[in-house]
């Protein structure tokens, strides 16, 4: 009889994590006692926190996702620059672009310096569908710095 429901403890078990589906929910967890959902977005990176001001200068934008996810594409904007991916390109007319994620939940843009120094803040977001679509979103910064003067060609 204990077998019997040892048995059929763990096809309960086995069953529940094979049907755990991380777009609609997460199971209360000491790090999620109340069940709501962390981000999708798992990282979003740079590998320049800085690049001149010079309109030609770029960084390489990277956001990782949970790879299960069944949402495959992230919309990406910036307050400063242009990004670019997949072929796509933001404007004053098209402020974000949507990027598709590749399997294993990896995707990667390019930002391109703006001529006037300041401070760019990137933004990738991912909407979750459901009976209430939820957003997430995720920033970094980067740094147009200023050319120094003894750089500058005239």
């Amino acid at each position: 009889m204990k077998r019997c429901r040892l048995v059929l403890a763990l096809a309960c078990v086995v069953a529940a994590i094979a049907c755990h589906d991380p777009d609609r929910y997460l199971p209360s967890s000491p790090d999620n006692p109340d069940g709501t959902r962390n981000s999708p977005i798992l990282e979003l990176t740079t590998d320049a926190a800085s690049i001149r001001a010079t309109g030609a200068a770029h960084a390489t934008i990277t956001a990782k996702i949970d790879p299960r996810s069944s949402v495959k594409t992230m919309k990406f904007s910036t307050s400063r620059g242009t990004i670019s991916g997949a072929g796509l390109k933001t404007s004053m007319e098209k402020p974000d672009i949507s990027v598709p994620v590749s399997d294993s939940g990896v995707v990667t843009v390019d930002l391109q310096s703006g001529t006037t120094p300041g401070l760019a803040t990137v933004t990738a977001s991912i909407i979750l569908p459901g009976t209430t679509a939820q957003t997430f979103t995720r920033t970094v910064d980067v740094v147009f710095s200023t050319i120094p003067t003894g750089d500058v060609i005239t």
